[in-house]
């Protein structure tokens, strides 16, 4: 890969709290990819090589109130160019902050991100895991945009509650299907319609005394996904996950800390999987001393083997 970046970009402050940013990218790639393969006596070779262009363009601004609201806003256009495929795009990105006393924080923002597969993605290659698991590469596999909108209230600067919405336009991922036409199971990565995920997420810090020092996470989402283009299938999965997790430190006598955590995540999908309940429990005891400048820790994460996950297909 033979990689060239470009950037230039400037700052103003205009007085009365106002800020003013632009600037422009340019980023060209060179990628070249080979394989050669055998399999029952049967040889391939692919000798492709892909040329990506990148340019933007962005503008900026901003106020700072001294009643404590804060608010920017931008703007990127962007061309993109990969092979034979051409894009014009346009992100937009917000956000407002409300900062009445430490005690009360509203935050809210809107942004815009794109993510691109890997060149390795993009070739018509085929990997061979056994004699019925293939890996097949996705020439005009396009990279995806990503629409956030997230809403957080601060209490204390330690209590969080938020609002969180996430659009994936063209969301790629590799899943597996079961050919109509052979005895193969291929992976394959794909775009698809859209992925949404809607949810609340609340953090609470709790401490007691000297001895416990705890912090809990809980997400509450509904995940919808997809794809009307999936071989010659379709699917359309929708999920309410729920995910927690909780880290506690015990603090004992003599330097000691006492670290215990946990974490689960309800039963979930990813395009033609069916995802099962996933867990862990980690531990683990620490050991501060030479006037807390050196640190002795013994730490054990996942002590049940739970946390990868159990998948199956039965679609």
């Amino acid at each position: 890969i033979r990689s060239l970046s470009l950037y230039a970009d400037k700052s103003h402050t205009l007085g009365k709290g106002w800020t003013l940013g632009y600037g422009a990218t340019y980023k060209y790639t060179d990628d070249n990819d080979f394989q050669n393969s055998s399999r029952n006596d049967n040889s391939s070779m692919i000798d492709n090589s892909l040329e990506e262009h990148t340019s933007t363009f962005y503008i900026s601004t901003g106020k700072q109130y001294t009643n404590g609201v804060s608010f920017r806003i931008s703007a990127t256009g962007e061309y993109y160019k990969i092979g034979n495929y051409k894009k014009y795009s346009f992100y937009p990105q917000a956000s407002l902050t409300w900062f009445k006393n430490p005690n009360h924080i509203w935050q809210s923002s809107v942004s815009t991100n794109k993510h691109y597969p890997s060149y390795w993605a993009l070739q018509s290659a085929v990997t061979y895991i056994d004699g019925y698991s293939e890996v097949h590469g996705t020439p005009g596999l396009h990279p995806s945009t990503t629409y956030d909108l997230n809403v957080n209230y601060i209490y204390r600067q330690k209590y969080v509650a938020g609002l969180f919405h996430t659009y994936r336009k063209e969301y790629f991922s590799q899943v597996p299907y079961q050919s109509s036409e052979r005895l193969a199971l291929i992976y394959k990565m794909l775009n698809w319609d859209y992925m949404a995920t809607t949810g609340v997420n609340v953090v609470i810090p709790v401490k007691v005394d000297s001895w416990l020092d705890s912090r809990l996470m809980l997400v509450g989402m509904n995940i919808h996904q997809r794809c009307d283009d999936y071989f010659d299938l379709s699917f359309r999965r929708d999920d309410w996950v729920f995910v927690g997790n909780i880290d506690n430190s015990f603090i004992l006598s003599n330097g000691f800390t006492l670290e215990l955590g946990g974490f689960v995540q309800t039963p979930a999908s990813q395009g033609t999987f069916d995802i099962k309940t996933v867990w862990s429990v980690n531990g683990g005891l620490k050991y501060t001393f030479a006037k807390k400048r050196a640190i002795l820790a013994l730490k054990c994460n996942d002590v049940f083997n739970r946390s990868s996950p159990y998948t199956s297909m039965n679609y």
